[in-house]
């Protein structure tokens, strides 16, 4: 998609706190196989992947959403895993670093789900699609 594409709106806006939980899951998930790995091998696959469709379907609801991501959040708490959907939040200023005059743009969930943003072009975690790249005017 072109950084000049529009975004289409969603049908169910996503709360903040949940975008954040599907941004957080679309980064684990994205990482490497481990995390679907270990939901087969407790039997949970199908959570998993009702969790991962709900997350990228337009037509979810957040309270369907939510539900998904905790009964995933569960499962892995029993196996002394907590936290997964549960965004990291911190931020301090680089020493040093000043503004660039160069073009910027931001690259966001291609689905509208989720609250990630990265600063350059990444993988959706969870559809394998490109993220979306949105120029930041000046």
């Amino acid at each position: 998609m072109s950084e000049d594409a529009p975004v289409a709106p969603v049908s169910h806006p996503i709360p903040a706190a949940l975008a954040e939980r599907i941004g957080q899951f679309c980064r684990q998930y994205g990482r490497n196989d481990q995390l679907a790995d270990l939901m087969t091998e407790v039997g949970a696959d199908d959570l998993l992947a009702s969790a991962l469709s709900l997350a990228t379907s337009d037509s979810a609801g957040p309270a369907e959403v939510t539900r998904a991501l905790d009964a995933v959040e569960e499962v892995l708490a029993g196996l002394g895993i907590h936290g997964l959907t549960s965004p990291n939040r911190e931020w301090r200023p680089l020493p040093g670093v000043t503004a660039s005059d160069a073009a910027l743009s931001v690259w966001v969930c291609p689905v509208r789900r989720c609250a990630r943003a990265e600063t350059s072009a990444a993988a959706c975690g969870l559809t394998g699609g490109p993220l979306t790249a949105i120029p930041i005017p000046r």
